[in-house]
């Protein structure tokens, strides 16, 4: 009899077990379907670039806006992309906040891989622990501190920018206070924005809005940017692209253009190099974006 039983136990334990199975057999094969779905209906709507390239993300940070940067990267199939510098914000890493949607976005680059797509990862101040690694190749990913490409017969040079911070002529103790202040002024933004959004209210960068509105900030931006300029000029670049400060701009200063990507953390923007033009992109997926300046003649603005 207790040998029955044990017999009668053990069946339906195996039903049970066979039952689950193939539930979690539906399920996995309904979320491939899905995700099959969902990818050839992306791939069908997504622009052909020669060159993207995006800095300051911050992945791993509340600043970050992951879900804005996945849909800019799920509209586009870049033959080349830079990844230029504080993809991943080190700074704070180690505070464990990783939400779904900065994973996805890993993901999305991680596709980009995979099919086919050049990337270079520049490595940024936030990001700094890389750099021990330059020069590294791993399955299609290049690691490097700076790159140098030759783009409509003009030599560019495309590095974060951290490296100007000292040659700016801001005083050491007002770029401190100004950082301090970004970072409390994006943290409150990080707090409000989702009650407005509550509330049917636009959400708003106030760290763009300072930008914009205060002197020395302007003359620190602008500092920087004739720094970056002048810096490849002496090396014989046409060209410079810097992430960093978080403000997208296109400029000619002394004969070298000067472009920054901007970030994706206030503006979120990218810079797009196709049929030999560049131009600035991504701001409408921004809540409040900064407005870009004026461009050489040989550029846009999207």
């Amino acid at each position: 009899m207790i040998q029955l039983r044990h017999a009668t136990d053990a069946h339906d334990a195996g039903v049970r077990q066979r039952a689950t199975d193939l539930r979690r057999d539906r399920r996995i094969t309904t979320s491939a379907r899905l995700r099959a779905h969902t990818s050839a209906h992306i791939d069908d709507q997504r622009r052909d670039v020669d060159l993207v390239v995006i800095s300051d993300v911050h992945l791993g940070s509340r600043a970050c806006r992951a879900e804005a940067l996945l849909e800019y990267l799920r509209s586009i199939r870049p033959r080349q992309l830079v990844l230029n510098g504080d993809i991943v914000d080190g700074w704070v890493f180690r505070r464990g906040y990783w939400p779904a949607s900065h994973h996805a976005v890993l993901a999305a680059l991680c596709d980009f891989l995979r099919d086919g797509t050049d990337v270079t990862y520049v490595t940024g101040n936030h990001d700094d622990v890389l750099r021990r690694y330059s020069l590294l190749q791993l399955a299609g990913l290049k690691l490097v501190d700076d790159l140098e490409l030759d783009l409509a017969g003009r030599r560019t040079w495309i590095l974060h920018g951290d490296r100007f911070d000292d040659r700016c002529t801001t005083p050491r103790w007002l770029a401190a206070v100004g950082s301090v202040a970004y970072d409390a002024t994006v943290l409150l933004d990080n707090v409000a924005n989702p009650v407005r959004r509550r509330l049917g209210m636009r959400a708003q960068a106030s760290a763009a809005y300072f930008k914009r509105a205060l002197p020395s900030v302007i003359a620190h931006i602008r500092a920087y940017e004739d720094t970056c300029a002048a810096a490849a000029a002496e090396r014989g670049f046409d060209a410079v692209i810097t992430g960093h400060i978080h403000q997208p701009n296109v400029r000619s200063i002394a004969g070298v253009s000067y472009l920054n990507c901007g970030d994706w953390v206030e503006n979120c923007s990218a810079l797009e190099f196709h049929d030999e033009r560049w131009r600035v992109v991504g701001a409408e997926l921004a809540e409040a974006p900064t407005p870009v300046l004026a461009c050489e003649p040989e550029m846009q603005i999207a």
